[in-house]
């Protein structure tokens, strides 16, 4: 795979969201060890790191879904912390591996879940509602099949409809958590083009390094809970890295902006 890496986008005076020396434990396990990162507004950033290196946690912290033992999150200028659900779901929107369900429904009532947010309680369906869910399905080119049973659609197709539906909650911040996971590799290039093209600032756990490397802005690579590197993609993803945090020998070809990882053998 060639990586067409550009430079990272100019920074802005506030960040989209920043993570400040965050603590989590579960059952006295330490599971992330003061991280902490900045997320620029129209970024896509990825979290690289092994399994059990804590970037699904991470993300369920972003998310407001565990809560920090020490440490905070900030959106914007606001803590987190203080910010009420029904604001947090306006503002953030998140995208799970699987969601799986057994009931019916129709695509477009998916997607229309994600206008539950912004809607008030009881509320009926608006004109705005349904263009918000039709927009969606646009951008995420599953527009003809708004009208077919969730059930019926593959893999790649399903993980399109819950980006569309977290993108009809009008989120500032979305959070995906191994978008790519058990898609087979068009339609992994195809989603990850679709999320750095969308109008929103993107953080996304991935596993493949050579995806991230050729579609984030930015990456963090966590091992055992601790960010041990962060930067643009061509600085942070060297053979010397990945050796260390992924216990595998790998070949990093760079050709001016051109970035190539070849993985050789377990260390």
């Amino acid at each position: 795979m060639t990586v067409m890496q550009t430079s990272p986008p100019v920074t802005s005076l506030t960040p989209a969201l920043t993570v400040d020396r965050v603590v989590w434990s579960a059952r006295r396990r330490l599971i992330i060890d003061r991280v902490s990162l900045t997320v620029q507004p129209g970024e896509t950033v990825g979290l690289l790191g092994p399994n059990g290196s804590g970037k699904s946690t991470l993300l369920r912290v972003l998310a407001g879904v565990r809560t920090p033992d020490e440490g905070h999150v900030t959106l914007g200028a606001i803590p987190l912390a203080s910010m009420p659900k029904r604001e947090r779901a306006r503002r953030l929107a998140v995208v799970e591996q699987e969601v799986s369900s057994d009931l019916d429904l129709l695509v477009r009532d998916v997607i229309e879940l994600g206008r539950i947010p912004r809607r008030q309680p009881w509320a009926p369906t608006s004109a705005h509602d349904r263009d918000v869910v039709q927009r969606s399905a646009e951008l995420t080119e599953i527009a003809d099949r708004l009208d077919q049973s969730y059930l019926t659609l593959s893999g790649g197709e399903r993980q399109r409809a819950q980006i569309a539906r977290a993108l009809a909650q009008e989120p500032e911040i979305l959070l995906l958590d191994e978008p790519t996971n058990h898609l087979d590799v068009r339609h992994q290039l195809s989603l990850m083009a679709l999320i750095t093209r969308m109008p929103v600032t993107s953080v996304v756990a991935l596993h493949d390094l050579n995806l991230a490397a050729a579609h984030c802005d930015r990456v963090f690579v966590l091992d055992a809970g601790r960010v041990v590197a962060g930067g643009w993609p061509a600085e942070v993803l060297t053979r010397e890295l990945i050796g260390r945090v992924y216990g595998v020998d790998a070949h990093v070809q760079r050709d001016g902006d051109d970035l190539r990882i070849h993985f050789r053998a377990a260390l």
